[in-house]
């Protein structure tokens, strides 16, 4: 969420007749800073505003996800073709305070059918990402022998779009990961290594409002316990693992209340958490499991890891684990007021009879002086890869007189 000043934080929340008199006064301002000039409300046609967010777009949650976001918007009077233009957006509430929006490339600004008007269509950084690094990748391997941890294996990734780290969440996890050349690439896009980092680590990967990248990890559900990082702390407060009714009012970022959304829709079933992860490099391989539930997460495929240990995949497992687990949640859509300073990846929690709480993994969000937002969250009651693949793998290598003792020795 984005940190904003408490005061218009209740001029979003009640930006609708009747809970205000007077609804704000909100100037959306397009700046383009190579070509040093600013488009606002009176060169935009209407409430055409448009920003499309996607934490992770897919039925089930697929952590390491990076997706970029889109804006649509139709200006008027400007005959200028703005197609790859840098355009930084923000609004500005009633003359006082300043909210951003988010850094965008324009990739088409096309005419419409009236000449007065062009339809843009941006996004944010995370398409640069959309691009071969193969080169970058060989060119940290001249010898191959060389080692980074995960942390300056991103950085350097980073480094080579020229794009800045948000380092509110760091340390990640597993950011001391020893990284080695385990892959040969003659193509391989920046997104599917930038996925592979944030996969490891059990987050997402995100454009911050800022223009910076942003890892972005799911507030637990419940359950926040002592341990190295998080503990002692004012503001956490341990509880028995089994308790999974406590939930602290920090884990939501924001409460809609009934006279901030027009409609919610939810799921009568709760997404089960994920209490199991296996990490392995192929099909075959056992590699490392840690938890001993029945709704499994499976880390495969991921070069990071290639040729590690299973002792080093336990650890690497167990560290992602604490950023999966206990992470249950209710899948809904709804549509309300427009709360800019909302993000995906927040937890908000609905004032109905029932409440429901579920993280934003989708967002849209309309208009400028009549903002709405539509927040979405889908999710499966159980993962489908949910068999006890340890069980299952033996059991077939048993048969065929293989044993895999780990991965990267067959006997």
């Amino acid at each position: 969420m984005i940190n904003i000043a408490e005061e218009l934080k209740n001029i979003y929340r009640n930006d609708r007749v009747p809970l205000t008199a007077s609804p704000a006064h909100i100037v959306l301002k397009l700046y383009f800073p190579d070509l040093d000039f600013t488009l606002s409300n009176d060169k935009i046609d209407g409430e055409t505003f448009e920003l499309n967010e996607s934490l992770c777009h897919d039925n089930d949650l697929v952590f390491g996800s990076c997706e970029a976001s889109q804006l649509k918007i139709t200006i008027a009077d400007i005959d200028v073709d703005l197609s790859g233009q840098t355009m930084i957006v923000t609004q500005t509430v009633n003359d006082t305070y300043t909210i951003p929006v988010g850094t965008f490339i324009v990739k088409s600004c096309k005419r419409k059918d009236d000449q007065w008007f062009r339809e843009i269509i941006a996004y944010d950084n995370m398409k640069k990402f959309d691009v071969d690094v193969s080169d970058w990748y060989n060119g940290l391997f001249p010898t191959g022998d060389e080692t980074y941890t995960l942390a300056q294996f991103r950085a350097s990734l980073l480094a080579h779009f020229n794009i800045e780290e948000d380092t509110s969440n760091l340390p990640l996890p597993n950011d001391n990961m020893i990284v080695e050349k385990t892959i040969e690439p003659t193509q391989i896009s920046g997104r599917t290594v930038m996925e592979a980092c944030e996969e490891i680590n059990g987050c997402f990967g995100r454009m911050g409002r800022n223009g910076k990248f942003k890892h972005i990890v799911l507030q637990p559900g419940y359950g926040l316990y002592p341990s190295e990082t998080l503990y002692p702390a004012d503001d956490l407060y341990p509880v028995d693992e089994n308790d999974t009714s406590y939930v602290h009012e920090s884990i939501i970022d924001e409460t809609i209340g009934r006279p901030m959304y027009k409609e919610v829709k939810f799921e009568e079933y709760t997404v089960k958490e994920i209490d199991k992860l296996i990490i392995r490099a192929e099909e075959d391989d056992i590699g490392a499991i840690v938890g001993t539930g029945s709704n499994a997460y499976i880390i495969q495929g991921n070069f990071l890891v290639f040729g590690k240990t299973a002792d080093e995949l336990k650890g690497i497992a167990s560290n992602i684990l604490g950023n999966m687990a206990k992470r249950p949640y209710r899948p809904f859509k709804s549509e309300g007021i427009g709360l800019p300073y909302v993000e995906v990846g927040d937890s908000l929690e609905f004032a109905t009879s029932e409440p429901v709480t579920g993280y934003v993994l989708q967002r849209t969000l309309t208009g400028i002086q009549a903002l709405r937002d539509e927040y979405t969250a889908e999710g499966n009651e159980k993962r489908e890869q949910n068999f006890g693949l340890n069980t299952e793998i033996i059991n077939l290598k048993r048969r065929a007189a293989i044993i895999k003792k780990n991965v990267d020795e067959v006997s």
